[in-house]
């Protein structure tokens, strides 16, 4: 448990000229920035592997309604039946009501926004525990979390989810700082929080377990201190109000994954199927190709460890530190039973996801992506961590803590610059630890959606354009095959070109260099690579040479 005193931003202890910082402004302009980079890039984005039969079934929902739930296609599609629809069903129907941009944009524009949504989620969770300062903290070490800005366009299952229960977490914590009756505000947002995260995946579940370990520790504390039979009223009150929430999300939960309500325990089957979906996909580990199914226990807290900003493992730490003080204190002073239990909250939301995946060992690939919901409490802790060291500093001399805050915006502006040149394969940052991206290519995962994509068809074009300049050839259907997606390619194509199935009778290969899937054809040489960072993350390979170097060859043999 991190416990952190969140009384550390009173004025007593701040200088005036950081006091003088609007804090929330910040926040709110750092918002509105974001939603800009986002309406502005959210077409450089390729489109995930995932992303086709996820619209499918977005539009199989919607299609159950329609029909008057006489077509049950969406129930039994795929294995897409065992997740809520609710962010594939809200683009649906985004996309027919302003068709505007084609679907896959229409994703990314929304995936993007809803993923600005979690760092709002985040900004407001800090804010709440500590205050206007560790609000904006929290918020800018989320938005420079290049991993979490990079999935925020076409992870569209994933970031979601994250973002839902983020905002579950928030309002949670908000209950824990008004008991024993939390307003019916709280509750409302808690019930809309809760359904949308059970609408998009069974693991929202997660947040009422959650939620429960800290109302057991509550009631015991109540107990101990104001008598059994108060804590009994307290609880019996409090307990009709949850069970309203808890109805208002599962009939959010119903309407977007009717599945789930199809058998009482459809619920926890989805559960079980997703601790161990077994396919024969590759991952890396430490520079080993292993199955989803063989990876070892920590494979998803080392991949947290090289994949988050130093910085916000850092603060982490910090805040660790900070809690592991407060918990001393209480034995003097007591549970508080607002302050305490709601970072009891958030450091469960932080640590329980990464001590499940060492205990139950579920089948995991493609480096943190399954875990992004852990991103958003743990960088919250990093900035209370933060928040806290700062207030410390400001006790002592007023210039020490300016001179944190100007050393977190230096970082801050050097994760940024980062960013910048990744762009948009934010997604496949890495830190120190392993050397950054550099270090990570061939040990770790990286361009595992093939988001170069667009980039390389982009190669492509200018490419044969220049020799049809040079030569005056004729205009033909330039073929193009791809290990990766088909609709990441054929998105992306203009007239004149097409997608090839057959990667052999294609007359360019594209590949991320994730898996070694770009030593496909050794021959045929590569005319473009996508790099970033001096690293080539992914290529394009001329197979015209190989079809002409056979047939100068059977020439050559005669009839």
């Amino acid at each position: 448990m991190s416990t952190l005193d969140v009384r550390s931003t009173s004025r007593r202890t701040v200088p005036r000229s950081v006091r003088a910082v609007g804090w929330d402004q910040l926040s709110i302009a750092a918002l509105a920035i974001l939603v800009g980079l986002v309406v502005l890039t959210f077409g450089d984005y390729g489109v995930s592997n995932d992303e086709e039969v996820q619209h499918r079934y977005g539009a199989k929902l919607i299609a159950f309604y329609l029909s008057g739930f006489r077509d049950r296609s969406a129930l039994s599609f795929e294995n897409l039946y065992l997740y809520g629809g609710l962010f594939d069903m809200a683009a649906n129907v985004i996309e027919r009501a302003l068709p505007v941009f084609d679907p896959y944009d229409t994703r990314h524009l929304l995936s993007g926004l809803v993923g600005v949504g979690g760092i709002a989620a985040a900004w407001r969770l800090a804010r709440l525990l500590a205050g206007p300062r560790a609000g904006f903290l929290a918020l800018a070490l989320l938005a420079l979390t290049a991993p979490w800005y990079g999935a925020m366009f076409n992870h569209t299952k994933d970031i979601p989810f994250a973002v839902a229960m983020a905002w579950q977490l928030h309002f949670s914590c908000r209950c824990m700082r008004e008991l024993p009756c939390p307003g019916a505000r709280t509750l409302a947002g808690l019930a809309l929080a809760s359904g949308a995260a059970l609408g998009l995946r069974v693991g929202g579940l997660l947040g009422f377990v959650y939620l429960g370990g800290a109302l057991s520790v509550w009631a015991v504390a109540t107990a101990r201190t104001r008598g059994l039979a108060q804590a009994l009223a307290d609880a019996r009150g409090l307990a009709w109000r949850l069970a309203l929430v808890a109805t208002a999300a599962y009939a959010m939960m119903a309407f977007f994954w009717p599945w789930s309500v199809e058998a009482p325990l459809n619920p926890i089957r989805a559960l079980v199927a997703f601790t161990h979906f077994k396919y024969e996909i590759d991952t890396l580990f430490a520079g080993q190709v292993v199955k989803m199914y063989d990876v070892p226990a920590i494979y998803a807290p080392v991949y947290f460890a090289i994949r988050l900003p130093l910085v916000v493992l850092a603060g982490t730490v910090l805040a660790a530190g900070f809690g592991i003080v407060r918990l001393a204190r209480l034995r003097t002073t007591g549970l508080d039973s607002g302050r305490e239990l709601a970072l009891l909250l958030v450091a469960l939301a932080a640590v329980f996801p990464l001590v499940y995946s060492v205990v139950a060992r579920p089948y995991l690939y493609s480096g943190l992506r399954h875990f992004y919901f852990a991103v958003p409490p743990l960088v919250v802790l990093a900035g209370l961590g933060f928040d806290r060291l700062i207030a410390g500093a400001a006790a002592r001399r007023k210039t020490l803590a300016a001179g944190a805050l100007a050393g977190l915006g230096g970082i801050g502006f050097a994760l940024a610059a980062e960013m910048v040149q990744l762009h948009p394969q934010q997604y496949v940052s890495y830190n120190l630890l392993v050397g950054g991206l550099p270090g990570a290519v061939g040990r770790w995962a990286t361009d595992y959606w093939t988001n170069i994509a667009p980039e390389a068809v982009a190669g492509i074009v200018e490419l044969v354009k220049a020799e049809r300049r040079a030569s005056g050839q004729a205009r033909r259907i330039v073929r193009i095959s791809i290990c990766g997606a088909r609709k990441s390619i054929e998105q992306v194509l203009p007239p004149g070109f097409a997608y090839s199935e057959k990667w052999d009778q294609s007359d360019f290969f594209v590949s991320s260099t994730h898996i070694g899937c770009d030593r496909s054809f050794p021959a045929a040489p590569v005319v473009h690579s996508v790099r970033r960072l001096g690293v080539t993350l992914g290529v394009v390979r001329d197979l015209r040479k190989i079809r002409r170097d056979r047939i100068e060859a059977a020439r050559s043999i005669g009839p």
